[in-house]
């Protein structure tokens, strides 16, 4: 069985042609989920980010300039990490556009399996729509909030555990 990599992104818009990954997370966590290989990176963007995204979001385009790396480093450095592994995603449509037209954009071709933390393998009936706060409280997950990416692997990863 593949090891798992959870992850999880932050875009600037709802689709690559409004926005670019701007931030991304992945964790291979050990077998009790308690200690974990991280890739975290925050991505440069040519775009603007607006004042409302970076209230809500905490992420800000100065910040981007000053601790971001290019789209071709960051995307290198996650197909590294993740080869070899299932990734598993809470959303796995959304992050799969952003990652297919990321490699595109960096001449890669994707190739990894891409699992729904939620829907594989469910024990129970999940209730679908739901954010990921709203899930993993639905199944008595215990989290601190997914704000960042980093918790929001962490809860992804509980879940999908929980699922199992």
């Amino acid at each position: 069985m593949a090891q798992k990599v959870y992850i999880d992104m932050k875009t600037s818009g709802i689709s690559p042609s409004k926005g670019e990954i701007i931030e991304i997370c992945a964790l291979k966590p050990d077998v009790d989920l308690m200690t974990y290989e991280m890739f975290h990176a925050y991505i440069k963007i040519n775009s603007d980010i607006s004042e409302i995204f970076t209230e809500i979001e905490g992420i800000s385009k100065e910040m981007l300039d000053e601790h971001g790396v290019s789209i071709e480093d960051a995307i290198a450095r996650f197909d590294m990490f993740v080869t070899g592994c299932e990734i598993v995603s809470f959303v796995p449509e959304y992050d799969l556009t952003f990652l297919k037209d990321a490699y595109s954009k960096c001449g890669l071709i994707f190739n990894h399996k891409v699992i729904n933390a939620v829907r594989t393998g469910t024990k129970e009936t999940i209730p679908t729509g739901k954010s990921l706060d709203e899930i993993s409280n639905y199944l008595k997950v215990p989290h601190h909030g997914s704000d960042s990416t980093i918790k929001a692997c962490e809860v992804i990863a509980k879940i999908h555990s929980k699922t199992l």
